[in-house]
């Protein structure tokens, strides 16, 4: 019998993915968030090693991504029953605010998302017009 291949896991697959299109090099990815070479971003990216929880914020600075986004991945793939636990315990969200929030991480992908002050206008008056 064949040894079966593991699934690609979705906190590699992302962060191979920054890196894939971030201007920097990946050496200096790695000195930004602090690991000494990098070698440790390349068995990240290939699902080799995991991200230490408390390079997560520094990584996601030097990627120009969002920290709570890649938390959130690093502990739904690490720590799945505290990621369930904080998912269900600790949201002081709606569920309309959740759906939101949804949309606005579906859309930014990679990125954290800038809103401008028009935009910020727009929105607010997209959801005045829902309350009328």
């Amino acid at each position: 019998m064949m040894p079966q291949k593991k699934a690609p896991k979705r906190l590699a697959q992302y962060i191979n993915a920054a890196i894939a299109v971030s201007p920097k090099l990946q050496i200096e990815i790695s000195q930004e968030a602090g690991y000494s070479t990098s070698n440790n971003l390349t068995m990240i990216k290939q699902g080799k090693s995991r991200v230490a929880l408390n390079k997560i914020e520094p990584l996601a600075n030097a990627l120009n991504l969002c920290p709570i986004k890649l938390m959130n991945l690093a502990l739904e793939e690490y720590e799945p029953a505290i990621f369930e636990f904080i998912q269900k315990k600790s949201t002081l969200l709606s569920a309309n605010e959740q759906a939101i929030i949804a949309i606005y991480r579906m859309c930014a992908g990679t990125k954290e998302l800038t809103l401008s002050k028009s935009t910020t206008d727009r929105l607010t008056q997209l959801f005045l017009e829902l309350e009328a």
